[in-house]
């Protein structure tokens, strides 16, 4: 049987998802994104003390450490993947496989996330967190705040950071820990999307609501706020992934490079780098997986260290579900209002 019209590849999600991305990311996105990150590095940072030192860092500035270019290529690109390979899931898995509203949400996200990881979010993701977690006291130093010497390895740009990475590690070094994003973002969006359509479902047999009659705006974000909230039982997984791509004065990919310089009486310069030389610290693997990076962090902070951020995270989970969910549901059924109104007569 030919799939139904509601299972047509629909190329205008496209830019739905890349626009519903860029505004999520632009207004609180980041800002979630960048303490949840700082917390996720420094694992001994509470939230207050996160929000302190980012404020610190740069002011209001700092909360958007990362925002251009990498988090809008990323979530212009990202967003538009997801929406698209997630919706002709769903549609697909709904109105073809006979699966339910749950179920098909939990195929389409867990599709959707794992192709926007692997097709967009690689270099990014990467980019953005070496740029929100890398010491910004040596920037100054670059630009004449402190002598020259003690930052000459340096990259000061966003781009002059790319070209070191990129000279020292290549394509994997720019892709580095791309698996465990893709895993992390598989299960993001099938939880989100799932538990969202699932809440969905019961929001409608509570409300008593007849076949077809359409949730109130209210009601698809309270589904989508449950779907964004429970999805972080995954969190772990983002502690990892933020790990093996930190720029975080401990990691010795960065120590190994020069961007940790050293004054003439070989202090290092990066705040910090005394608790990255403590004997009492556990080494780090040099090249790390996703299972070698959680046993690292387990030795060092405990089954705790693992969740660190996870505060940030559900305030981000819980806006973005909101936005690329019920945003982009109401973004998608007024385009094809649209559509059919100016079809033929």
């Amino acid at each position: 049987m030919a799939p139904s019209k509601t299972a047509q590849l629909e190329p205008v999600n496209l830019l739905i998802g890349s626009a519903v991305s860029v505004f999520e990311v632009t207004t609180l996105g980041q800002p979630f994104e960048v303490l949840k990150t700082h917390m996720a590095a420094n694992r001994q940072d509470s939230l207050r003390t996160a929000i302190r030192k980012t404020t610190e860092r740069g002011g209001l500035k700092g909360f958007y450490q990362g925002l251009i270019p990498w988090a809008w290529i990323e979530s212009s690109t990202a967003g538009a993947v997801l929406l698209f390979t997630s919706s002709y899931v769903e549609d697909f898995a709904t109105h073809q496989a006979n699966m339910s509203r749950g179920a098909a949400g939990l195929l389409g996200g867990a599709i959707g996330g794992a192709a926007q990881a692997y097709l967009a979010m690689g270099v990014c993701t990467r980019m953005k967190t070496a740029e929100i977690t890398r010491n910004k006291t040596l920037a100054k130093v670059a630009k004449g705040a402190a002598p020259p010497t003690a930052a000459a390895d340096l990259p000061a740009s966003t781009f002059g950071l790319f070209m070191e990475i990129w000279r020292k590690d290549g394509i994997r070094g720019i892709n580095k820990g791309v698996n465990a994003v893709a895993l992390r973002q598989a299960t993001n969006w099938s939880s989100r999307i799932g538990i969202a359509r699932a809440a969905e479902q019961t929001i409608k047999e509570l409300g008593h609501k007849k076949p077809g009659e359409p949730l109130t705006p209210t009601e698809k974000v309270t589904a989508s706020a449950i779907g964004g909230a429970l999805g972080c039982w995954n969190h772990p997984l983002e502690v990892i992934r933020v790990e093996m791509q930190s720029l975080s004065s401990t990691s010795p990919s960065i120590a190994t490079s020069g961007i940790i310089s050293s004054t003439s009486n070989g202090t290092a310069t990066l705040a910090g780098a005394a608790t990255a030389a403590q004997p009492s610290a556990p080494p780090k693997v040099q090249a790390p997986t996703i299972l070698s990076t959680a046993r690292y962090i387990y030795r060092e902070n405990g089954i705790r260290g693992l969740f660190r951020g996870v505060t940030p995270r559900v305030a981000l989970g819980v806006w973005r579900t909101v936005c690329l969910v019920s945003l982009g549901d109401h973004v998608k059924s007024i385009v094809k209002k649209d559509v059919a109104a100016s079809g033929p007569d």
